[in-house]
């Protein structure tokens, strides 16, 4: 990919598209710039995108996906999953376990770069949040896949506290939501 074309144009799509979210817009474009453009990195892009409805979550992330493939939400690369949608009854989070982490794995083999976006994460069972962490750890791969090149976006209402890992150190900012130390927070306003 060139990177060139990626930072200018990541940032004219932020900066001309994604209105009122300036604070936002300057840390999707270093992260995604910065991690496309090393050669080095260590685990994958992890990117948490919280507001209300309205606030951007979905669009920044089509503008991310759209900047990365030509095809961008349409990709057979993005991977968008929709909590409600997707996993819809509590009542089945061991067979949704296991066809999200083979789903993943799978999509991750198949291509470096993919993308996968969870929406409501706020609505997500934590068993199911839960069974998505080893892939965003410090891996070089695991079970023969390497993850380290793909991106992971996060959409919540909020930070969901009860789904954090407990050997990840939480931090309290001043926008009164904690953080694992593993993701960058971008509240939507």
């Amino acid at each position: 990919m060139d990177t060139l074309l990626l930072e200018h144009g990541l940032h004219a799509d932020l900066g001309h598209r994604l209105f009122g979210q300036h604070i936002a817009s300057h840390s999707i474009l270093n992260a995604v710039n910065g991690f496309m453009t090393c050669t080095d990195w260590k685990h994958p892009l992890v990117l948490s995108l919280h507001g209300t409805a309205g606030t951007g979550k979905n669009f920044a992330s089509q503008l991310i996906a759209k900047i990365i493939y030509k095809e961008g939400m349409n990709s057979k690369f993005v991977h968008l999953f929709i909590s409600t949608h997707h996993f819809p009854h509590s009542s089945q989070v061991a067979i949704y376990q296991a066809q999200l982490k083979q789903w993943i794995k799978g999509n991750a083999s198949s291509c470096e770069h993919s993308v996968f976006i969870f929406d409501e994460m706020d609505k997500m069972h934590p068993g199911l949040i839960n069974s998505i962490k080893p892939f965003l750890d410090y891996h070089s791969n695991l079970e023969g896949v390497c993850y380290r090149r793909s991106i992971f976006i996060f959409h919540s209402l909020y930070v969901c506290l009860n789904n954090v890992p407990s050997n990840h150190q939480l931090t309290y900012n001043q926008q009164r939501t904690y953080q694992p130390a593993w993701t960058q927070v971008l509240p939507f306003w």
